[in-house]
């Protein structure tokens, strides 16, 4: 589980331009802080502790069976549709930038469906967990209930060994995903390809 300090240093070093608002609310809703965690849609937690052990689970559970991963617990069939390997979206890193990006999408979304801020929050979240245009749901309470009582703490100072550290881990994940865009895009150039590139590269 992460302090709320690592925590917020992590969403300050790989969300720079993100309400860190709704990111943490994300968090909150989502794993409450654990980024090595993968859970069912009934809530029950896949066995292992650590990445590579999660990803063995994950790969003997059906495709077609919706989990939910890491740190903002993105679904696994958005990861899918980015094109994003599991034990890439276990990474702290990717995962907060993918998921605030399809958050980011589906409150885009919202938007067009709700004029009332609450109900297009709601609505927001709801749509990045299941894709269904309901305003309320457990997972957008909780999620709405974090952003009407942030209880944010600063991340840690620039130059900190703690910041230097996570921004390390951070450059390190970037790198990891920059290179699989460049992988796609090699394998294939297809229209499919360079789409999935695009996404990624969206992403840092």
């Amino acid at each position: 589980m992460l302090t709320p300090i690592i925590l917020a240093t992590w969403i300050s070093v790989c969300l720079p331009q993100a309400d860190p608002v709704l990111a943490h609310a994300l968090v909150a809703a989502g794993s409450e802080g654990e980024p090595l965690i993968v859970m069912d849609a009934d809530g029950q937690k896949l066995p292992g502790s650590k990445a590579p052990e999660l990803v063995a689970a994950m790969k003997t559970t059906p495709a077609d069976k919706e989990l939910y991963v890491g740190l903002v617990q993105i679904p696994r069939s958005s990861l899918k549709s980015l094109g994003i390997p599991d034990d890439l979206a276990l990474d702290p890193c990717i995962n907060l930038q993918v998921g605030y990006q399809l958050y980011s999408a589906a409150r885009d979304f919202a938007g067009t469906v709700e004029k009332t801020p609450k109900k297009m929050l709601g609505m927001s979240f709801n749509y990045f967990r299941t894709r269904q245009k309901l305003v309320d749901g457990p997972y957008a309470q909780k999620a709405v209930a974090a952003v009407d009582a942030p209880k944010l703490v600063s991340p840690a100072p620039f130059g900190t060994r703690l910041y230097m550290g996570i921004a390390a881990q951070a450059a390190a994940s970037n790198a990891r995903l920059m290179a699989l865009g460049a992988i796609a895009l090699h394998q294939s150039g297809g229209a499919t390809s360079r789409a999935a590139v695009v996404r990624l590269s969206s992403l840092y």
